[in-house]
């Protein structure tokens, strides 16, 4: 009995990594460790930021990096606007070989700046708090909320912790409950 075996597909890593950055709903730029290159863009990160990437997000991904180098720890994430969208911001170094600084961005889903003002007055939320009601409200974990805000998931826990006592929620569900009645009735 003779048995056949197949032959392993030639896989191209590189492809299959291109692949998989684009399948991600951040958008990653790969650049030198100068930043004068920019070796990568994904698909999402071009949607986003331009192709090249744009003079103000050039320049958020500098400041980023010139704070982190000077503190050796990384800042929040940056905010930075783009023709009509509001982004935020993070580089991570990867050192190497070569060196590289990668940035990923992604797009502030629910800019209500009326709603924020709203909540700022009536229950004294913080930017960063607004940031973490929107995540809610879209149902992202803690962890998901710290990928994505650039901070420790034990930090998202005490922001969420606060906020529900300060709305007086029994959980985050019916925190993000809360925050959407605001929204519709101020309609």
């Amino acid at each position: 009995m003779s048995h056949s075996l197949k032959e392993k597909p030639v896989i191209d890593v590189l492809e299959m990594a291109r692949r998989a950055l684009d399948s991600l709903d951040v958008g990653v730029a790969i650049l030198s460790p100068d930043l004068e290159i920019v070796f990568y863009q994904s698909a999402v990160s071009e949607a986003l930021a331009g192709a090249p990437l744009a003079p103000q997000v050039r320049e958020a991904i500098e400041g980023f990096v010139i704070s982190r180098r000077s503190t050796g720890t990384p800042p929040p994430a940056v905010r930075v606007e783009v023709a009509d969208r509001a982004l935020y911001l993070r580089v991570v170094p990867h050192a190497g070989p070569p060196p590289l600084e990668i940035a990923m961005i992604h797009e502030e889903v629910v800019r209500d700046v009326d709603l924020f003002r709203l909540l700022h007055e009536r229950h004294g939320v913080s930017r960063r708090e607004y940031q973490i009601l929107t995540c809610l409200r879209l149902g992202k974990t803690n962890r998901q909320i710290a990928i994505e805000l650039g901070v420790a998931a034990s930090t998202v826990a005490t922001y969420v912790h606060k906020l529900l006592a300060r709305f007086d929620a029994p959980n985050r569900t019916r925190l993000a409950d809360l925050v959407e009645q605001i929204a519709r009735r101020r309609r």
